[in-house]
């Protein structure tokens, strides 16, 4: 039957729903708030209709933040935080009303649950972007959705094996999406400026902070959500499975291979990023991250499946699927690295190589600015064999196109004015200088 088989079927059939909220703030806050919500919306409407209205709050939010701000390191107009900050705030509303709606109308299944959860996983993608464009993020934002996807992914991990899902006292679907809709309400306020100065600055009475003191406002959230809230939510997310596994005298190994699609799936696009002479996750956020978030939601969904039917087998066929763009793109990325001047893997010929201490000290810097494209090699020689010679620079500033390779020929260093250094084709030279020397520098675009 495809994904489902004849056991996955008949699992269905007997499944429900168990999930636990210690949430004070829901208990006392949002709960009462929710169920007077839910009557505003007719019988005829599904839940899943629900459901998909609250993630479209998220998609256009996503889209204002492109709009206003493509690279998410710009300021956008104010109304757009204010804008983020309504739309999540309905996101969260919808989420949660849509389950009383499913009872309401006695309408509750497993697909409901798989919808639900699918596009809460897709969601942590699109809340990124616009918390992204909030806080002027740029390629942070990518980050950003990572410190929310890694605490989802294993939530859902610990779901398959304790069959509740536990959520904490604070937890990030109350607590979390609360906390950051009044941040968006705040920037609408102060402005997007505020997360770009340091956190000494933007928080004065927590200066004291050492190290994220003098670091940007966005990133020192960053450190302190990943220090204070993530690692925490994991810690929990693995305490509780531990203790599933040893009740049931499995193995806790086996339990943490379940992670290993998403590890690859981040190490991958890490690794994507690091070899693309693009910047892709500051040039294209957007592209990264929906991309990374579509593989991501693939995932959970894959997990959540194998879990409604009770088919561990599931996570073993075709859950990798969504990651086959993967080594595509690294291979891609990793041939233009190869071929770009930027690598710095230069063919170094030396004409007199006899003499174990070369002349030569090459200094490669990798990517001065990679958006730009600029190269910057330090090159500190000897005009002959003996010391006391002077340093030059070659490129530095230069904006290249393609550096397919860079040749260096000769004995000594000393450039047209005799001074020491070396000659440079430029990008617009486009071709080849060769110095007083017989030092060449050849720059193929």
């Amino acid at each position: 039957m495809g994904y489902i088989g004849a056991h996955g079927v008949a699992a269905l059939h007997r499944y429900k729903y168990s999930g636990v909220d210690h949430s004070y703030v829901a208990k006392y806050v949002l709960q009462p708030f929710w169920r007077r919500s839910v009557n505003f919306f007719p019988l005829w409407m599904p839940p899943n209709m629900i459901t998909l209205t609250g993630f479209m709050f998220l998609v256009i939010s996503a889209l204002l933040g492109y709009i206003y701000s493509p690279k998410l390191d710009s300021p956008p107009p104010r109304w757009v935080h204010f804008a983020h900050g309504l739309l999540l705030f309905l996101y969260q509303t919808f989420d949660a009303v849509d389950g009383k709606q499913a009872r309401r109308t006695n309408s509750s299944s497993p697909l409901g649950e798989l919808f639900d959860h699918g596009c809460d996983a897709l969601a942590c993608a699109f809340e990124a972007l616009a918390f992204g464009s909030t806080a002027m993020c740029g390629r942070t934002t990518f980050w950003f959705w990572v410190i929310s996807a890694v605490p989802f992914y294993c939530a859902t991990w610990e779901h398959y094996f304790t069959n509740t899902l536990i959520l904490p006292a604070i937890n990030g679907p109350t607590e979390g999406l609360m906390l950051i809709y009044l941040v968006h309400f705040f920037t609408a306020i102060v402005g997007a400026e505020w997360w770009a100065q340091q956190f000494g600055k933007s928080l004065p009475f927590l200066s004291w902070v050492p190290v994220v003191n003098e670091i940007p406002t966005n990133r020192a959230v960053l450190f302190l959500m990943i220090a204070f809230a993530v690692l925490p939510t994991i810690s929990f997310n693995v305490y509780n499975v531990y203790k599933v596994v040893q009740a049931r005298k499995g193995s806790m190994l086996l339990a943490l291979a379940m992670l290993y699609p998403f590890a690859v799936l981040l190490v991958g696009v890490v690794v994507w990023d690091y070899l693309s002479p693009y910047d892709i996750t500051g040039n294209y956020p957007h592209l990264v991250i929906v991309g990374t978030g579509l593989a991501f939601g693939f995932l959970v969904g894959r997990m959540i499946l194998a879990h409604l039917c009770d088919e561990p087998k599931g996570l073993k066929t075709n859950m990798c699927m969504s990651l086959l763009y993967l080594p595509f793109a690294i291979a891609n990325s990793l041939t233009a690295w190869l071929n770009d001047g930027g690598t710095l893997s230069a063919l170094c010929h030396y004409s007199h190589s006899r003499n174990n201490s070369s002349p030569w000290n090459l200094l490669f810097q990798d990517y001065k600015e990679r958006s730009l494209r600029r190269v910057k090699v330090c090159i500190r020689s000897i005009s002959t064999y003996q010391s006391g010679a002077c340093a030059g620079e070659v490129g530095e500033g230069e904006e290249f196109g393609w550096l397919r390779w860079v040749e260096f020929l000769g004995k000594g260093l000393q450039d047209r004015k005799g001074r020491g250094g070396v000659g440079v084709a430029g990008s617009n030279e486009k071709g080849l200088y060769s110095s007083t020397s017989g030092i060449s520098v050849s720059f193929i675009h």
